[in-house]
């Protein structure tokens, strides 16, 4: 087992004076001494010349002294000796995010701070709520998988220190919760500079804990929407980027190949608009039904956020807003004054914001898919009208 985590493992209150998790992380301690954080406490004892042997510390005028009560040997000691330093779990935890790519900020769950909420998995591993327990007392454990269960409200994935620790009480409870308990150990290795990485094969470990089957390693040419995601390949391994509109749009070029669509038309598409087209202007009505479905969306809306606010979900509070805020924006540029539907969208407005978005997109996509972003930016034509044209024919997969 890796030091850190057999250190974490050995202290049952997180804390310790200096020299004792020393011990404990022998030549990993400089690199891994940022996850411990002093506190405004005072040892009562230090370890003795043996295992089996403390000192207790007496603070006096002059400092703190330690002494052997069965010896009455004493000796002077700092009081950085005899500070407790505290395994810094906010910053374990925020490392841990950035080695499994979970995004999002970690919140503890417990007051001990000894539960978090790391993050959620990939699309591709299901979005899976991912959890970590630094609790080594049976029942404490299983205290910490009900707070996760409570919080997750469907299948996770729990990091704990060591399997051992797991008794019949915590298998039964994790299979009612469905609960997918994995040690540090397999998921995380630490570096000799104390870095935290993923393991080579943890993302398959995570799919086979649960249950996933992982189709993202499959080549080919996909530009595929996942919910709020898109599957993206260029004869390659799949990568993964948000959904926007900008790849919405995209994704209408690379179905119509040497097709020139009008902005105007590409927006009004997406808005659930019907177009009606004239000479110079592009004329658009909106559709009644669609301006209807945008209301109806809103009332859920607002439902869904009190629900959120009750549930002290932030993140969904915001995800909720955004939404709210952009069909606000469409029923906005899609009506005139007095909530008249308009009869007219300017072609140039149009053009720059189909525009500004599909490059936009592009750029995503070259963060995530250099060889894809670079051949959408040479292939897809912008302007009034935009288009794809490609050297050769792809078969695309959405």
């Amino acid at each position: 087992m890796t030091k850190l985590w057999r250190a974490i493992e050995e202290s049952p209150l997180l804390m310790d004076v200096k020299d004792v998790w020393r011990e404990r992380l022998g030549m990993e301690f400089e690199p891994l001494s940022r996850f411990l954080e002093a506190m405004n406490i005072v040892a009562t004892r230090l370890p003795g010349r043996t295992p089996w042997s403390s000192l207790k510390v007496v603070e006096n005028d002059d400092g703190f002294v330690a002494f052997c009560e069965s010896t009455c040997e004493s000796k002077e000691v700092l009081r950085a000796d005899v500070i407790c330093h505290q395994l810094n779990s906010r910053q374990l935890a925020a490392e841990l995010n950035a080695a499994l790519n979970l995004g999002r900020k970690p919140e503890w769950l417990d007051k001990s701070r000894r539960v978090w909420f790391l993050g959620n998995l990939s699309l591709e591993l299901q979005s899976r709520p991912v959890y970590m327990s630094l609790h080594i007392a049976s029942d404490l454990i299983i205290e910490a998988l009900h707070a996760a269960a409570a919080h997750a409200r469907s299948t996770f994935l729990l990091l704990d220190l060591n399997s051992k620790r797991r008794d019949q009480k915590f298998d039964a409870s994790a299979k009612i919760v469905d609960c997918k308990p994995v040690e540090f150990e397999q998921l995380i290795s630490v570096t000799s500079d104390g870095c935290l990485l993923a393991r080579s094969k943890s993302r398959e470990l995570i799919a086979s804990t649960l249950g996933v089957t992982l189709e993202s390693r499959l080549s080919g040419y996909v530009f595929q929407r996942k919910g709020k995601h898109r599957m993206l390949a260029f004869n390659s391994e799949i990568e993964i980027t948000s959904e926007t509109n900008g790849n919405w749009y995209i994704e209408q070029l690379l179905a119509k190949p040497n097709v020139a669509f009008r902005c105007t038309h590409l927006e009004s598409l997406l808005a659930g608009l019907a177009e009606e087209t004239s000479i110079g202007s592009i004329g658009e009505l909106v559709d009644i039904e669609a301006l209807k479905a945008y209301r109806d969306r809103l009332l859920e809306i607002d439902e869904e956020l009190e629900e959120a606010v009750s549930y002290n979900d932030p993140a969904r509070q915001e995800k909720l807003g955004s939404e709210r805020e952009a069909i606000l924006d469409q029923i906005k540029s899609a009506q005139g004054l007095g909530g008249r539907v308009r009869q007219k969208f300017d072609a140039e407005r149009s053009r720059k914001t189909v525009c500004k978005a599909i490059s936009r997109s592009i750029e995503a996509i070259e963060k995530v898919h250099p060889e894809l972003g670079l051949h959408l930016h040479k292939s897809i034509n912008l302007g009034l009208e935009v288009s794809y044209s490609s050297d050769v024919v792809i078969d695309w997969l959405f």
